[in-house]
């Protein structure tokens, strides 16, 4: 038997790719109305439209990627307005047409950006991952998220920035980190930590802006990015890292923060505590005046007058202050710090921080009478002389105004010595009573001299020593050539030295050319002073008018009439010479018979009737004395 085995199997069709759906186009037209945002590339922190913006529209739901594409401004009146139409063709799946309540969302897609990913036409992702730009314009320029959502039957939109933008500006010391060095900085969180994150790294050189060296770029972030514990870490080849603390801080959208820092530790104005317990209140902090304080001199807080004192809870605690406010003029008895209880503080630091421009760098000039007064009466005030931790403070300005410095320190009698106070250079030229009364009544024991060199100034100004050490009974000891000028300016040192009763030695008086109360009062009721060279020359007409001076214009009391020593314009001998050795009772400055009023100690003049130095020697001059001279 034969048998046959075999099989039927049924024939089937072979695998072939589905065919591509068709799809089809669809004109669509919207109106954005306005984007409500902070960051910003015009006025008023609006996004304005530029040419080449789009709008990328998708459908979203159930019809997710059924409908999209890009829409382009069509009329030119969109550009730089917040309100712009946009029209064009999108792309739809053959199938399907959307209904007026389909749902869509909104996308703005700029001419620069490098934000969104696109891939075959379609808005695919958005990669903030690395991103920087030179400048928060640039940023949105370039990394703005903006979005908005509503349905195909809706004409009208707004969109909002879905982005959050970190600002970062680092200052440096120029000396040490010139123009072009290479600096990188670097972003992490939960430093110090086995959860750190580097968060962002950014390599650019160090730029000089206005005579700042700087380097400043924006990182862009989506929102909800959270900052715990972070810090900055600012890197230069051949130099140990700074690390800069940020705050902890959950960055929200259509919001940007602003981190700026110095990477060294600049010359703050600084109250530091000699006691435990001392609380201090900056007197001069309206909202207005951009007033801030530190601990630490990276860490900032905003500072108003009415959050009350500062603490400084040990002795060595100290605070910096810097400010954007103007003038800190002070007629009466508003002094710029108050301190609980009078305890004695350290002042030192660059004053001029308390008059920055808008980056909180100091100016280098100031309004006039900027500081008058600024330190009125305060008894509580130290000036740093510590050998081992001498801060001077320093009065930086390089460009003086009118009675900037008047009466500074007028009433200080807790300051103790000169020595911790660094006045302007000397190629800084002087103002009109930029020094006047500024150590008036300064009367403290340990007050006693003052240091070679303090005031090294040849050009002198009008009133600008006037009053400057009137009343400081206890200064006893000053250089004999405190006072270089040879070239005087109207009463330039008028009652410099007024009452100054434990001063023993004056300075040498080397001009030969008076000026109108050049020397009125200079020295009088100075009880000790015994001898003083003065190398005034005066002609026959001056000497004529010191015998017979002009009373409505010089008062026998010391002082013109109200005070007004600005509008004597009569250079009178009088004024120059007329009882500024002498007390009010016309005795003899030391008391003694004879005193001395002389350009060489060789020549003594005696009185003549109540008016001392009645007759002054037609040659007064070096060239006639043929002995050894030694001064």
């Amino acid at each position: 038997m034969l048998l046959l085995f075999g099989a039927c199997t049924k024939e089937k069709d072979l695998p072939v790719p589905a065919p591509s759906p068709e799809t089809k186009t669809i004109h669509y037209a919207l109106t954005i109305e306005g984007m409500d945002t902070r960051s910003t590339l015009g006025e008023d922190f609006k996004h304005l439209f530029e040419t080449g913006d789009r709008i990328y529209v998708e459908s979203t739901g159930d019809d997710a990627g059924k409908l999209y594409g890009f829409l382009s401004m069509p009329y030119t009146e969109g550009v730089g307005k917040t309100r712009a139409v946009f029209e064009g063709d999108l792309t739809s799946a053959a199938d399907f047409t959307p209904t007026a309540e389909t749902p869509i969302s909104l996308t703005l897609v700029g001419p620069a950006d490098d934000l969104h990913t696109i891939v075959d036409g379609k808005v695919t992702g958005v990669d903030y991952a690395g991103k920087s730009a030179s400048s928060l314009a640039d940023a949105v320029h370039k990394y703005a998220h903006f979005t908005g959502s509503g349905t195909f039957g809706d004409y009208s939109y707004t969109l909002q920035q879905q982005s959050s933008f970190l600002v970062c500006s680092l200052s440096f010391d120029g000396e040490n980190t010139p123009a072009g060095t290479s600096v990188t900085a670097r972003i992490v969180n939960n430093a110090s930590t086995i959860q750190s994150e580097v968060v962002h790294t950014h390599t650019a050189p160090a730029t000089d802006v206005d005579g700042a060296i700087e380097v400043s770029w924006v990182i862009p972030f989506a929102p909800g990015r959270s900052f715990t514990n972070a810090q900055m870490t600012v890197s230069q080849e051949g130099k140990d890292d700074v690390n800069l603390r940020m705050a902890d801080q959950t960055m929200a959208l259509n919001s940007f923060y602003t981190f700026q820092r110095t990477t060294y530790l600049q010359n703050y104005f600084t109250i530091e505590a000699i006691q435990a317990g001392t609380q201090v209140t900056f007197n001069y902090a309206e909202a207005a005046d951009g007033v801030q304080y530190s601990r630490d001199g990276f860490e900032w807080t905003n500072y108003k007058t009415t959050d009350g004192a500062i603490s400084l809870p040990e002795a060595g605690c100290f605070v910096y202050f810097r400010s954007k406010r103007t003038s800190y003029q002070n007629t009466g008895s508003k002094p710029l710090i108050t301190v609980t209880g009078n305890k004695p503080c350290y002042v030192y630091g660059d004053l001029m921080f308390l008059t920055c421009d808008s980056k909180f760098k100091p100016k280098t000039g100031m309004a006039e009478f900027a500081f008058q007064g600024l330190f009125k009466g305060c008894t509580w005030l130290r000036i740093d002389d510590r050998p081992l931790k001498h801060k001077p403070l320093t009065l930086s300005a390089t460009t003086l105004s009118r009675g900037c410095y008047a009466e500074m320190f007028s009433g200080c009698t807790g300051l103790e010595s000169l020595g911790g106070i660094q006045l302007p250079p000397v190629t800084t030229a002087l103002a009109p009573r930029c020094f006047d009364s500024m150590f008036l009544g300064c009367s403290n024991n340990k007050f006693t001299t003052i240091p070679e060199g303090f005031l090294p100034w040849t050009q002198l100004a009008f009133a600008c020593y006037r009053k400057m050490f009137e009343g400081c009974s206890k200064l006893a000891t000053i250089p004999s050539d405190l006072l270089p000028a040879l070239t005087l300016a109207k009463a330039c040192y008028l009652r410099m030295f007024f009452g100054c009763s434990s001063l023993t030695v004056a300075p040498d008086l080397l001009a030969t050319t008076p000026a109108p109360a050049c020397y009125f009062a200079i020295f009088r009721n100075c009880t000790n002073i015994s001898y003083v060279k003065c190398l005034m020359l005066l002609t026959a007409e001056q000497r004529s008018s010191y015998l017979n001076p002009d009373k409505n214009k010089y008062s026998d009391d010391g002082d013109p009439p109200a005070d007004n020593v600005e509008t004597w314009d009569m250079i009178s001998a009088w004024s120059v010479f007329n009882k500024w050795l002498v007390t009010t009772s016309n005795s003899p400055l030391n008391n003694k018979s004879t005193s001395q009023f002389v350009k060489h100690p060789d020549m003594v003049y005696g009185r003549n009737g109540y008016n001392w130095m009645g007759v002054i020697p037609d040659k007064w001059t070096v060239s006639d004395y043929t002995g050894t001279i030694n001064w």
